[in-house]
C-alpha cells in the first residue's frame, strides 16, 4: 500500500480519502486496499484512441481474463505474443494522452462517489 500510495504523488490525498470512506466497512476496505495495491500497472486512455488499438485492448482483456487476471509465465507469453503481431499500434499508443490510474482516481466532494472502477467493485 505505501509504495502505491507513494507512486500515486498528487493524488495520494484522493486515495487516502478512498480508505477513509470505507474504513467502516471492512470487505469493502479490502476491496479498496487490493484495487489500490494493483493501480500503478494499470493505465487509462482518452477516447480518441484509434479503434484498431481497442482491438487489441480487447484481446489483452481476453487473455487476462483466460488467466484470472493474474500474471503468469503463460499470461506474459501471450501477452508478448501481442506486442509481437501489433507491434506497430503499441508504439503509436505513446502519442495517445494516458494517464496512470492510481494518479486519476478521485472522490467529489459533494456526494463522496469513488469515480472511475473502484466504485463499481465497492458500490454494493
Amino acid at each position: 500500500m505505501k509504495r502505491a500510495l507513494s507512486i500515486a504523488g498528487d493524488n495520494r490525498a484522493e486515495l487516502e480519502k478512498v480508505l477513509e470512506h470505507y474504513k467502516q466497512d471492512t470487505l469493502k476496505l479490502k476491496a479498496a486496499c487490493f484495487l489500490i495495491q494493483n493501480m500503478p500497472s494499470h493505465f487509462s486512455a482518452k477516447q480518441e484512441m484509434d479503434s484498431s488499438l481497442w482491438k487489441v485492448y480487447d484481446k489483452h482483456v481476453k487473455i487476462s481474463e483466460k488467466y484470472n487476471w493474474e500474471m503468469s509465465l503463460k499470461w506474459g507469453r501471450e501477452i508478448d505474443d501481442l506486442k509481437d503481431i501489433y507491434g506497430f499500434l503499441y508504439s503509436s499508443a505513446n502519442s495517445f494522452n494516458t494517464k496512470q490510474d492510481i494518479k486519476s482516481i478521485y472522490i467529489e466532494p459533494d456526494v463522496r462517489t469513488v469515480k472511475y472502477n473502484l466504485h463499481d467493485y465497492l458500490k454494493n
